[in-house]
């Protein structure tokens, strides 16, 4: 069974609740025994069929939360948290923009090292879409802010010479995705 909540309007977080907070928690204090009860019915139902539980997704260190608490939830078939936030990730604009960079510089320069001055076109209009002409001096912060970043199947590296440290940073994209070699 899923559940899907629709606040009916474009910006959720800015809708007004008919309790206010001190209202609200005062309900949830007079359930207090309620749902405490249901909660510690489902931990407790958790433990007890522990080996026969299905696991959900992997979310960082949380696997004792996971069992304790997640994994009981979906045997009840509740909704596993880990796809929510791979879709909310998936519709980042953010993320949407530098997948967007990242892809077009893995066409035009595919693994070399590039300069920041030496960009395709496209790919510096992709980091500093602002303005007539992009400014390489955004497109130079932007860049040396990604260093290591990892986002869909890219990772970015940026490359100071140690022995120089006014020589311009290089900066180079490796394709993790054998789907896109």
């Amino acid at each position: 069974m899923f559940g899907r909540l629709d606040a009916r309007m474009e910006n959720p977080a800015l809708r007004r609740f008919p309790l206010a907070d001190a209202a609200f928690l005062a309900d949830i204090e007079c359930r207090r025994a309620e749902l405490l009860s249901a909660v510690l019915t489902i931990w407790r139902f958790g433990r007890q069929n522990a080996g026969r539980l299905g696991a959900g997704g992997a979310l960082g260190s949380y696997a004792d939360w996971a069992r304790w608490c997640r994994d009981p939830l979906l045997e009840l078939d509740c909704r596993d948290p880990v796809d929510r936030f791979e879709e909310l990730a998936a519709a980042d604009p953010r993320r949407q923009d530098e997948l967007a960079i990242f892809t077009g510089w893995w066409e035009h320069h595919g693994s070399a090292s590039m300069l920041a001055d030496e960009l395709h076109p496209q790919v510096k209009r992709l980091i500093d879409p602002d303005g007539a002409a992009p400014r390489l001096h955004s497109i130079r912060r932007w860049l040396s802010g990604k260093g290591g970043m990892r986002l869909g199947g890219f990772e970015f590296w940026v490359e100071r010479d140690p022995k120089n440290k006014k020589k311009p940073s290089t900066y180079r994209i490796i394709n993790h995705d054998p789907e896109r070699r």
